[in-house]
């Protein structure tokens, strides 16, 4: 089967039409994507007097609409895996990492208060 056909289940062949969500539903549209093709399908010919020109235009919009959102979910996780990469160049491993930085600092204190602080009591 191509990437373009789809097994068609639970369709009322009788009464002669097939509604346009029931063929986004079985490529399993995004809503934006969905709605802009739904523009592209009858434009001009939709109901509320819309131009083909206007129908063009709002599938225009909504398309780049959705190019916009892929984009800016690619730059976060993008963000977010050069944010590990140094992470673990920096050699910071999370929770680990963490409790090692306190071990090393309880240790400081610990040495800095034993040298210096015991001898001021004297």
């Amino acid at each position: 089967m191509s990437a373009y056909q789809r097994e068609l289940r639970q369709i009322d062949i009788d009464r002669g039409w097939i509604d346009f969500y029931t063929i986004a539903d079985l490529y399993n549209l995004d809503p934006i994507i969905g709605h802009s093709i739904k523009k592209l399908l009858a434009a001009g010919h939709r109901n509320g007097g819309k131009s083909k020109l206007q129908d063009l235009r709002e599938a225009r919009n909504q398309l780049d609409r959705a190019i916009s959102e892929l984009e800016f979910e690619a730059s976060n996780r993008e963000s977010d895996i050069e944010a590990e990469v140094e992470r673990e160049r920096d050699g910071d491993q999370g929770v680990a990492g963490i409790n090692k930085d306190i071990d090393i600092f309880n240790e400081l204190d610990s040495f800095i208060s034993k040298k210096f602080i015991s001898k001021k009591k004297i």
